[in-house]
């Protein structure tokens, strides 16, 4: 039993001992007094176990203070590593897309055109006329060597049926009136309840003025400002037109240019 209680208060010592020296450690690094702290920790400790160990018959306990080392290892902290700047890699990816965009751009392959020769040319020819058919409360008399030189007017409503230009088949439903003077153009008309391949618009032009490319009636093919030919009738009305762009694209797609781009 008295074994016992001396190796709990060998134990007992040592815990002291640590605690003692965390508690001192600022000491132990500011200056060298940091074993005169530790070995007084010790010795204080020393002391309280010989007292309540004499009282015990037969067993002397003997502690050396001076044979109790504390030893703290300062460190300097380790440098810095800077990480170097990652390089960027070359830009293959990004150039695979705008090689595969530059290949698109070329257009179908030369044999695929040579197949489709035959049905483009003669959907070209048939762009180069356009024929339509009106029924309804409508007079008209317009001729026209393109819309920079026309006469005449219009003036009604009708339903019509034809094919257009700028392959525009189909029908639909058309009101309005215009009136024309050479180059110079009044006009408010729309086409509406369309069909097939027939493009509803809205005209409305009520200053006399010049007709523009830029205009939405001709910039998105709803209507051609180079045709050539005329629009007329009562109640029964016809309309006939001729191309001249649609027919240089005709024969430019004789030697596999497509000039409209167009083609299938």
């Amino acid at each position: 039993m008295k074994t016992t209680q001396t190796l709990l208060w060998a134990l007992l010592l040592t815990c002291a001992l640590s605690l003692r020296a965390d508690i001192d450690l600022d000491n132990l690094f500011s200056d060298d007094a940091g074993d005169d702290a530790a070995a007084e920790a010790v010795a204080e400790v020393a002391d309280e176990a010989d007292e309540d160990l004499a009282d015990e018959d037969g067993v002397e306990v003997e502690i050396d203070v001076e044979e109790v080392e504390v030893e703290v290892e300062v460190t300097e902290d380790a440098p810095a590593v800077v990480p170097e700047p990652a390089v960027a890699a070359p830009p293959t990816a990004a150039a695979e897309p705008a090689v595969a965009a530059a290949e698109e751009d070329d257009g179908p392959s030369l044999g695929y055109r040579l197949l489709m020769w035959l049905p483009n040319r003669l959907l070209d020819l048939n762009d180069c006329v356009s024929l339509g058919l009106g029924v309804g409360a409508k007079i008209a008399v317009e001729p026209r060597v393109t819309q920079y030189f026309q006469l005449g007017g219009s003036y009604g409503d009708q339903y019509f049926l034809g094919n257009g230009y700028n392959r525009q088949l189909g029908g639909g439903f058309e009101s309005g009136w215009s009136r024309q003077g050479l180059c110079w153009v009044k006009e408010k008309r729309y086409v509406e309840d369309t069909f097939g391949g027939v493009k509803a618009y809205m005209q409305n032009q009520r200053a006399c003025g010049m007709p523009d490319g830029e205009m939405p009636v001709y910039k998105d093919g709803a209507r051609d400002l180079w045709a050539i030919g005329a629009a007329a009738g009562w109640l029964v009305n016809v309309d006939v037109h001729f191309h001249p762009v649609a027919f240089a694209d005709f024969l430019t797609g004789l030697v596999l240019y497509d000039l409209n781009d167009d083609d299938l």
